[in-house]
């Protein structure tokens, strides 16, 4: 935790980042905040900025980049991939390799690629607000 506070993340109190997570940023700032209680699986990845590098495709401003914010009590599963500009909603989970490309309301279980609302927290589980 320490590193990625250090890299300009910024991470609430409670949260959890298991291991090999991913966290592409190319301006360090506050462009990838994580709420508190928060739980991260293994193996996700949350990008930031995105760009073709040195293919031709340099040339047509396909750079894309905006901040991430994962808000409190939100769960986000093995292998999840949230794109950026994306904000995740509270006491959200984002199913096992999902790929999050557009923002998430709260309370709502996202699956598939591209990720979409499945369910809801709230009645699945019984949940109050």
């Amino acid at each position: 935790m320490f590193f990625y506070k250090m890299s300009g993340i910024k991470i609430g109190d409670g949260a959890f980042i298991n291991m090999h997570v991913t966290f592409e940023d190319e301006y360090i700032g506050n462009t990838i905040q994580i709420g508190m209680r928060v739980a991260v699986a293994k193996n996700s990845s949350f990008i930031a900025s995105s760009h073709p590098n040195n293919s031709l495709l340099a040339r047509y401003n396909t750079m894309k980049f905006g901040a991430i914010i994962i808000e409190d009590d939100a769960w986000v599963g093995t292998g999840a991939v949230i794109l950026p500009g994306v904000r995740v909603g509270r006491c959200s989970i984002i199913g096992a390799n999902a790929v999050v490309t557009r923002d998430v309301d709260p309370y709502s279980i996202i699956t598939g690629i591209p990720g979409k609302k499945t369910g809801d927290v709230r009645e699945r589980f019984g949940v109050a607000e």
